[in-house]
């Protein structure tokens, strides 16, 4: 059998599921592989020189180099800095950035924040997908309200000051969860309101830790298995003779989990904000707009311009996304059937939901569960991270 090498720490969530990944490979493909944990190179040598190849997740110069300088077949799952040494596997960090900036828009966020690590490649592309999506909804800025690069003792306190410049609300990505949760709580102890005055979004859904904050904090679960799949799939092409693809595709993000760190934001217009938890309140139900001026105690012409004063949009178009939105939430987290599906969501008919679903997302119904890498993460027999198919 060929020996692999795997140098990561296994304790890290992340590189567990990375780990599955390199395993359903294997079994899939059924590669002659034996997968062995090795520590640091200068700390056992012995241990690297039975192996044909490796799968790293480490910044310990001297053990890449050693693969490197030997020639070996390798990939590297390090994610903080580029590496010049081996082909490297990354997350769609822009798309990260892009869907949180998406959610917080819909959830009424108008000013934005971003609290990260000054030192990784990772935290850099999140940063700047989530720049780029507010710009490319009409956000124009040269910066972020709150912009945090670097780990700092307590940040609520750079959100306390940005919310005595101008007291509307604050949607905020932080880099990861481990970030996100002790913000929230930060501000919890600061008396700032989460989620009226500030919303986090974070990034890997690692529940234990999301749960932990209070409010629970919304994160985005990122394909952890998928790119440990990917990372196989490298190094059988290499251990094969096929060479390395140039500019390898990044493995996209599973979902957005929502959860109370972004409930909706004030507006400061009692009348908007009554209308926003209503809409979502009842997102799974034909809801007229004749329904939500009723609840929000005003008039159609009314509603809809306090809908675009305050949030650029008009109570139809939030009625819309919030249908979607509780769409997809089925389609990714069910396997419902399409009338099954049609009753759950809260329509009537179920031509009348397919035919909004492909206005709104440019995809059907099939498409977007096909698509959606963490259902069940099955591959096809020939795939990589970009194609995850639903079983």
């Amino acid at each position: 059998m060929l020996q692999i090498g795997i140098h990561f720490t296994h304790e890290n969530f992340d590189n567990r599921e990375a780990f599955r990944g390199i395993c359903e490979f294997v079994r899939r493909h059924e590669r002659n592989w034996r997968l062995v944990m090795v520590g640091r190179w200068k700390d056992s040598p012995d241990a690297y020189k039975p192996l044909v190849g490796g799968i790293l997740a480490t910044h310990d110069e001297a053990t890449r180099r050693y693969i490197h300088d030997r020639g070996l077949p390798a990939s590297s799952l390090s994610s903080r800095f580029i590496d010049p040494l081996l082909p490297q596997v990354w997350h769609d960090d822009a798309e990260v950035g892009r869907l949180a900036a998406e959610h917080l828009i819909q959830r009424g966020y108008r000013r934005f924040g971003w609290f990260g690590d000054q030192l990784s490649v990772t935290a850099d592309r999140r940063r700047q997908g989530f720049i780029d999506a507010l710009i490319n909804r009409g956000f124009e800025m040269d910066r972020l309200v709150v912009d945090a690069r670097d780990w700092g003792a307590d940040d609520s306190t750079l959100l306390a000051a940005a919310l005595e410049d101008d007291p509307g609300p604050i949607g905020c990505l932080a880099v990861d969860d481990s970030r996100g949760a002790p913000l929230v709580n930060a501000c919890r102890d600061a008396g700032i309101d989460v989620p009226r005055r500030v919303g986090f979004v974070a990034a890997n859904n690692a529940t234990f830790i999301c749960e932990s904050s209070f409010p629970p904090l919304t994160s985005i679960e990122l394909d952890m298995k998928g790119r440990g799949y990917e990372a196989a799939r490298i190094l059988a092409r290499q251990l094969d003779g096929e060479g390395i693809e140039t500019d390898l595709p990044p493995v996209p993000p599973v979902r957005l989990v929502a959860r109370e760190s972004t409930g909706y934001a004030t507006t400061e217009d009692p009348v908007v904000d009554r209308a926003i938890a209503f809409i979502h309140a009842n997102a799974r139900r034909e809801v007229r707009i004749e329904d939500v001026v009723r609840h929000a105690k005003t008039n159609r012409r009314t509603l809809t311009w306090k809908f675009r004063k305050a949030l650029n949009t008009t109570p139809h178009q939030r009625i819309v996304e919030a249908r979607i939105e509780a769409i997809k939430e089925l389609l990714l987290t069910t396997d419902l059937d399409t009338q099954a599906l049609t009753d759950a969501a809260g329509f009537v008919s179920r031509s009348h939901m397919s035919r909004l679903f492909k206005e709104q997302t440019g995809q059907t119904l099939i498409q977007f569960r096909n698509q959606s890498p963490g259902r069940n993460r099955k591959l096809t027999a020939q795939g990589h991270a970009g194609s995850y198919r639903s079983g």
